[in-house]
């Protein structure tokens, strides 16, 4: 595995043993999207979304990821 391929489900040596083999299952060859945010705490009314980040990958290989600090106006 290169230093760009996720290692997804390291700890499920089935999913591993498939990425490794020749057929890979179906969901591997999909693009799939990784959204996650912080916020200043967990109310809903009372606290705010400070940043989101985000890391998009195909195959298990990364093709971009970012982050963005959301500056509160209020």
């Amino acid at each position: 595995m290169d230093e760009h391929q996720l290692s997804l489900f390291s700890g499920n040596k089935s999913s591993q043993a498939a990425l490794e083999g020749n057929h890979p299952p179906h969901w591997f060859s999909l693009p799939f999207l990784v959204v996650d945010t912080e916020t200043t705490g967990l109310h809903p009314h009372k606290d705010h979304i400070i940043e989101v980040a985000w890391v998009f990958c195909r195959r298990g290989h990364l093709i971009s990821r970012g982050a963005h600090l959301i500056e509160f106006q209020g």
